[in-house]
């Protein structure tokens, strides 16, 4: 998404006009003049700036799919998981557009994310030769794609090997 505002280092916020034919130094002129027009443009710049959430919605082949990347998954059949986060692009589930938290780090993402979460993460990123749960595939129905998922479930929630 392109911005139209942006901060100058002193904390002053402008509409950028790289896109425009207008000169910055016109704009910034005409912004720092008017107290309304220069609130205006903060709240622009807040709204630009603030975290964006998504919502889950459940297909007709009862896959959950996110409203931002439209990324689907499976959801299993005896309970609905809906994870905080999107495991393909990172939003962030169930939240209004108006809520604000702490900027975090993937390494904090992942390392805060439930078993369901960590799961899924785990499924979108791996393949049948890479995945640690491989082990304990050699005789599962593999014509169900359920079947990875709970299978890397079971893997995350058994002991540590060494």
């Amino acid at each position: 998404m392109q911005r139209l505002t942006k901060k100058y280092p002193n904390g002053n916020i402008t509409i950028d006009t790289s896109n425009f034919t207008t000169h910055q130094e016109v704009i910034d002129s005409e912004i720092q003049c008017s107290e309304p027009i220069k609130a205006a443009v903060e709240r622009l710049y807040e709204y630009e700036n603030a975290e964006k959430h998504g919502q889950w919605t459940i297909n007709e082949n009862k896959f959950a799919v996110c409203s931002k990347c439209q990324g689907s998954y499976y959801q299993e059949p005896h309970g609905i998981y809906l994870y905080n986060y999107c495991p393909h692009c990172g939003t962030k589930m169930g939240e209004s557009e108006n809520a604000v938290e702490s900027t975090r780090t993937n390494y904090d993402r992942i390392k805060n994310m439930s078993i369901e979460e960590m799961g899924a993460f785990l499924y979108s990123v791996t393949d049948c030769h890479s995945c640690p749960a491989r082990r304990r595939c050699a005789d599962r129905d593999w014509s169900d794609l359920r079947t990875c998922t709970s299978t890397l479930l079971e893997w995350l929630e058994s002991e540590a090997e060494e």
